[in-house]
């Protein structure tokens, strides 16, 4: 935890013409909040949302299954989710038994691991 001093000033104004300035200050702890810090928590590992997925992207299932992207995220057309059509790491490239859809709502975030040659384009 943090130590943290926050002070709030507020002013009020009324219809009358008077002015009250009011001022709180609070000291005390703040606890971290999670997934605070840097971006890259793990090598290659980041915390996106679905529109920033990219093909090539790894992403872990709740069962612990590893899949890759093979195609950024589309949004779904009269909602807030995000598809994709993903394969299992270590499957053939040719198997269709190992291809499935995912699907993320526009505002959870998603764990993937990326390449970080990957990471950023080159601008050359």
């Amino acid at each position: 935890m943090k130590p943290m001093i926050v002070a709030l000033g507020i002013v009020v104004v009324l219809s009358s013409g008077c002015t009250f300035n009011i001022t709180f200050n609070i000291t005390g702890t703040v606890p971290a909040r999670p997934g605070n810090g840097s971006p890259l928590s793990e090598e290659g590992v980041l915390n996106v949302y679905p529109p920033e997925l990219r093909a090539g992207d790894i992403v872990t299932d709740e069962r612990g299954d590893q899949w890759e992207l093979m195609n950024g995220a589309t949004k779904v057309a009269g909602s807030l989710e995000f598809v994709a059509t993903v394969r299992r790491v270590d499957s053939p490239a040719d198997s269709p038994a190992e291809t499935r859809e995912a699907r993320w709502r526009a505002h959870e975030r998603v764990r993937i691991r990326r390449s970080v040659s990957r990471e950023a384009p080159s601008n050359q």
